[in-house]
């Protein structure tokens, strides 16, 4: 590989923070040519030696929850080819228009979110999942309850809370390797409101 070649398969990952004001971590990557999207990558629970946890941030925070919204994917649909998992990946971003933030580094630049990415946006699991339901039917008869349920908690249903850790993918699909069914559940513990 030459220096200074993208390859095709990479994604630039910048890191995502909570605060609406401070979208973009004020230690993040950014730029319109330079970075793909962004990840929550401010903040969050991580190991560390002798089986500890601790609060940590950077773009090493951001890049596993692509990898692992990534990994979501092809669990569910193995047929995928890595070009296609990253334009799906690209073209699902929840994206922010007219959300104007602090800039990296700075203290007080404001600049539009829209502007520190290509695509403008943060990874954005539901919406990547709900896509790939739609291109590529799976099981979708055994699967309509919880496609229903999904939809209903989106919309603002909060009477149980806990029906997002009972019903969010719960799909019998069949593995290319081994033809055996594998029961995937996944928790996806984050409200409409929320940054992701």
């Amino acid at each position: 590989i030459s220096p200074g070649v993208r390859l095709n398969n990479w994604l630039e990952v910048g890191a995502s923070a909570a605060q609406a004001e401070k979208l973009a971590a004020d230690f993040s990557n950014y730029g319109k040519q330079t970075v793909d999207l962004f990840a929550p990558g401010d903040d969050i629970l991580s190991t560390i030696p002798k089986n500890k946890y601790k609060k940590l941030g950077g773009t090493s925070m951001a890049a596993p929850v692509v990898s692992g919204v990534a990994a979501l994917a092809l669990s569910q649909y193995p047929e995928l080819d890595i070009q296609t998992l990253k334009q799906y990946l690209l073209n699902t971003v929840r994206t922010y228009p007219d959300l104007q933030i602090i800039k990296p580094g700075t203290k007080y630049e404001k600049v539009n979110f829209s502007g520190l990415s290509a695509t403008g946006g943060i990874v954005d699991t539901y919406s990547l999942m709900k896509a790939l339901n739609s291109d590529y039917s799976i099981n979708s008869s055994s699967n309509s309850h919880c496609e229903t349920k999904i939809n209903d908690i989106y919309s603002g249903y909060t009477d149980d809370p806990r029906a997002l850790e009972n019903c969010i993918v719960k799909t019998n699909i069949s593995s290319q390797q081994n033809n055996k069914y594998f029961i995937f559940l996944y928790l996806l513990a984050l409200k409409r409101s929320s940054y992701l």
